[in-house]
């Protein structure tokens, strides 16, 4: 939380505020990689008070290069440093530097992008697979459901007619022959 606090005290231009709450971050992260992000930030403090030398310093304590957007606001600080030193020709190369670092950043967040779309493409071709394959499943029912129906209508029909044809020869013998009709 200081350190946040130290970040608006230096954009508002508090710098003694700023440095006193960057040096209470200071004291809490005793061994951690966050120290070198409070380094920085005192860089630019002093970088921004205009004594370079502590400036230097603590920019240099506050190199990371495991993080491009780090090693891109390191590479900032130092060109900022060595323009006000007037040395143009260092200015240039970790203007170069922050240039790179920045396109580094830019492609890796696009891979990343891209990464993510394909991930979203391709769920998106698995969902449409399956719903194809579920409506070919429902057809596939359908057409059984229908088919059993048939098969089992038209036993019963059949069914019908055979009785129906027997109870009419009865009928009709009766009425022909009388109740003692010999089975044809």
């Amino acid at each position: 939380l200081n350190h946040c606090y130290s970040v608006l005290c230096w954009k508002i231009h508090k710098y003694e505020k700023a440095l006193e709450l960057a040096d209470r971050s200071l004291a809490f992260w005793k061994d951690s990689v966050f120290r070198k992000t409070v380094f920085a930030l005192k860089g630019d403090i002093y970088l921004d008070l205009q004594q370079v030398d502590s400036a230097r310093l603590y920019i240099e304590k506050g190199r990371n290069d495991a993080d491009f957007r780090k090693k891109a606001a390191y590479a900032l600080s130092m060109c900022e440093l060595e323009k006000r030193l007037g040395h143009y020709e260092d200015a240039l190369r970790f203007h170069e530097l922050y240039a790179c670092s920045v396109d580094s950043l830019m492609k890796k967040e696009e891979t990343n992008r891209l990464g993510e779309l394909q991930q979203k493409y391709d769920y998106s071709l698995m969902q449409n697979e399956n719903g194809r394959l579920k409506a070919k499943e429902q057809r596939m029912k359908i057409l059984l459901y229908c088919s059993y129906f048939m098969v089992y209508t038209t036993g019963i029909n059949k069914r019908k007619s055979t009785s129906y044809r027997e109870t009419n020869r009865k009928y009709w013998r009766k009425k022909l022959f009388g109740r003692n009709a010999f089975s044809i």
